[in-house]
């Protein structure tokens, strides 16, 4: 985990959310579908985490599967 420091930080915390987070979690049904049980139960966690960033001030670890799980998904569409 990366810990950030100061308060001046936090419009940059929103817009690294807003990036990483976002364009993940706002994903369609079938999208959903497709995952495990523990996947949605991991991403629903790193949601969450991301949510609290301004106030934990600790960006959350990407689940490892999460990159190729997009790759995958991205090539087939």
């Amino acid at each position: 985990m990366i810990t950030v420091d100061t308060k001046n930080e936090l419009n940059t915390l929103r817009e690294l959310r807003t990036k990483e987070c976002f364009p993940i979690v706002n994903r369609g049904k079938l999208w959903y579908d497709c995952l495990t049980a523990e996947q949605i139960s991991e991403l629903n966690d790193w949601y969450f985490a991301w949510l609290n960033v301004t106030e934990t001030k600790v960006i959350p670890t990407k689940p490892e599967w999460l990159d190729k799980k997009l790759s995958r998904e991205e090539i087939t569409w």
